[in-house]
């Protein structure tokens, strides 16, 4: 199960991230303080739950209308299986 301290910290880092623009997962782990595999998977939840959006170049951006606050129960379930 993920801590709900760790998920919010996590989720400022990809907000502090996007608001300087499109980021690439070497940015988020760095930012987060997580592993490649582990951000991988948070990315790729964050994605399906529409908070972000994967670019053909592998960047990520706030989905437009996106909150990051948004499926953040649903991590507890989905980032760390």
């Amino acid at each position: 199960a993920v801590a709900a301290a760790d998920l919010a910290r996590w989720q400022a880092a990809l907000v502090a991230l996007a608001q300087r623009g499109p980021f690439g997962m070497r940015a988020f782990c760095d930012a987060a303080g997580l592993g490649r595999n582990f951000a991988v998977a948070l990315l790729e939840h964050f994605d399906r739950a529409g908070i972000t959006v994967r670019s053909d170049d592998d960047s990520r951006s706030l989905a437009t209308g996106g909150q990051a606050g948004a499926g953040a129960a649903d991590c507890h379930a989905g980032a760390d299986g």
